[in-house]
């Protein structure tokens, strides 16, 4: 029997821990893209925890489109605000 985690995030598993690194949302929406199809292949729920990066939001969406249970979540803590 598999125990997973309820809400995976595996982006800091490979994003480097400096902020604003450039590959952070490559890291994130390959994470994404990989929950999306876990769960497609078994049926589970999919919450995605603090989303930032475009590209995660466009697999949510995709995974919506074909009729999948998933839901994205952002929290205001890591919202950066820039000029």
């Amino acid at each position: 029997m598999f125990h997973w985690p309820p809400v995976p995030s595996c982006a800091k598993e490979l994003r480097p821990r400096a902020s604003g690194c450039p590959n952070a949302a490559a890291a994130e929406s390959v994470c994404v893209a990989r929950d999306v199809q876990l769960a497609e292949l078994t049926g589970a729920r999919l919450h995605v925890a603090h989303l930032s990066a475009k590209a995660s939001l466009e697999q949510v969406r995709w995974a919506k489109q074909r009729g999948l249970r998933v839901s994205p979540a952002k929290s205001l803590r890591i919202i950066h605000f820039d000029r």
